[in-house]
């Protein structure tokens, strides 16, 4: 997986590079410049770029690039906000040879200015591309003037705007706009990922991005994803590493067999999603456990899952005699499912809090049975131990928690929080999915798109994690990479078909072909 750092995780590994092996950060700032020059040439060829520069290390990243562009022969025009005075040593440094090159090159194709007001952005000629390296990670606050002013004409311009490491006014560890932030055609990212590409309205801001290397070691780029306030992005390649390969030998009990406790009259089609949707992600079998009046409409429907059916208590949910019946048939099941469409009978949610108390081995929990256990949230700290991986939306983890008032600004810090708290992992569903694990880990899921607003796509999630689990994956693997199957499901629908018209079932079709795809990539 790719690490993924805050602001502060990132300028801690900036210092350790400085202090523990001696590179100064001015030839960091030049490396930066350099591969982000090039990018830019070999991206849109320009013959003339106008950059706005910061008087902090972004800036400074935009005044090396500045001299390489200058270099290879294109026009370029560099407007400073700020003085020498208030810029960085480094800065500094960079201000220097951008005047020795005018001074000893009248001819050379640089022009430079230092803002005074607005109409120096006036008299620019048009380029061909923007530079946008004005304010970067170290943003904590809204945006002062005059930078304000010169992002809101900057995002009126009709050329593309590229970002060095993060557009500026994006807050680099949240996601979130510090009162107006550049909208980028595309962001050359610096060393690491920052959790605010990734989070928040990130991605509205971002555009596409690069990410460069720049010399930083890549262990302790890795020790502060680790961190608080670090992540990680799973890529297709560790993906495909955790998907299990059948051999000859493997029969479907080896393989790994699941137990689904789902479905009620009303609600049978979340039963029959997470049952195919494991199915389809490997699981050797899956038996369905459901109650009696559920079970006689599932049995037509299914055609390799077993069904098996439970007791019904007078109130229309689940006796508890049916705890022996499930307890009977669990002797080849790896892992279980518990919650798609079970409903919300007192009886139920007495059944599923009983069963979590007795069962074992890895599990899922998800929608009506994350409402039986939000009711009796002691559970998780004694019962839990790593083994469980809750699927909730927001509001499902406000009730866990107990807290209707969650700021959901702050779900990536909550998320990590509780997972280490109640000792489970927990895939926290929205935009980004989060899945975090009590040893600190978060990962955000890259995959999916809005076609997934739509009823039973959870319920297909919860199938793809259950199913993986099934195979012998950790609560952690599964769930992230269960996650960014389900999503590059759906990111492989929409290629072909109208994001408003995919249904929950055509996830099902699509996974096989993403599994394909996965395992048989080589890149």
């Amino acid at each position: 997986m790719i690490p993924i750092l805050s602001s502060a995780a990132m300028q801690r590994a900036d210092e350790a590079t400085i202090q523990q092996f001696g590179i100064p950060g001015f030839t960091l700032m030049e490396s930066a410049g350099r591969a982000i020059a090039q990018c830019i040439k070999q991206q849109f060829q320009p013959r003339q770029v106008n950059i706005i520069c910061g008087k902090g290390n972004n800036g400074g990243d935009g005044l090396v690039i500045a001299r390489n562009l200058v270099a290879q022969g294109i026009r370029t025009r560099v407007v400073f906000v700020g003085t020498p005075e208030e810029a960085t040593p480094d800065v500094r440094q960079n201000l220097l040879l951008l005047a020795e090159i005018q001074q000893k090159d009248p001819v050379a194709p640089l022009h430079f200015w230092y803002y005074s007001g607005p109409e120096v952005l006036y008299t620019l000629p048009r380029p061909d591309v923007w530079v946008d390296a004005m304010l970067g990670t170290g943003l904590n606050s809204d945006v002062r003037e005059p930078h304000g002013s010169i992002i809101h004409w900057l995002n009126q311009q009709p050329e593309p705007i590229v970002s060095v490491d993060v557009p500026s006014g994006l807050d680099a560890t949240t996601g979130y706009a510090l009162g107006v932030a550049v909208k980028a055609r595309h962001t050359y990212v610096i060393a690491a990922y920052k959790t605010g590409l990734w989070l928040g309205d990130g991605g509205s801001f971002t555009g596409g991005m690069d990410l460069l290397e720049i010399g930083i070691p890549a262990h302790l780029i890795q020790e502060q994803a680790l961190s608080e306030g670090g992540a990680w992005l799973p890529t297709e390649k560790w993906v495909q590493k955790m998907i299990p390969v059948r051999t000859n030998l493997d029969h479907k009990y080896r393989v790994g067999y699941l137990m689904t406790l789902a479905g009620s009259p009303e609600m049978t089609g979340a039963a029959t999603l997470c049952t195919w949707a494991a199915e389809r992600v490997g699981a050797g079998g899956v038996i369905c456990a459901t109650s009696s009046a559920s079970q006689a409409i599932l049995a037509r429907k299914f055609t390799t899952a077993m069904t098996l059916a439970l007791p019904e208590a007078p109130d229309g949910g689940l006796d508890p005699s049916g705890l022996e019946v499930v307890q009977k048939r669990l002797e080849k099941s790896r892992a279980m499912l518990v919650g798609p469409g079970l409903g919300r009978a007192t009886s139920t949610k007495q059944f599923v809090r009983y069963w979590l108390t007795q069962y074992p081995d890895p599990m899922v929990i998800d929608a009506d049975g994350l409402t039986a256990l939000a009711e009796s949230p002691n559970l998780l700290q004694k019962h839990a131990q790593g083994k469980w991986v809750l699927t909730p939306h927001w509001g499902e983890f406000k009730n866990l928690v107990g807290d209707h008032q969650l700021d959901e600004t702050a779900r990536f810090s909550l998320v990590r929080k509780y997972a280490q708290e109640w000792n489970c992992v927990i895939l926290l569903k929205g935009f980004p999915g989060l899945v975090a694990s009590p040893d600190g880990r978060v990962s955000i899921n890259p995959t999916g798109n809005p076609a997934a607003a739509s009823a039973g796509t959870g319920d297909v999630l919860a199938g793809c994690v259950a199913g993986l689990l099934a195979q012998g994956l950790s609560p952690f693997e599964a769930a992230v990479c269960g996650y960014f199957l389900a999503g590059k499901a759906s990111d492989r629908y929409i290629k072909r078909n109208a994001m408003a018209g995919m249904i929950a079932s055509d996830l099902l079709e699509e996974l096989p072909r993403v599994l394909y795809e996965i395992q048989t990539s080589t890149t």
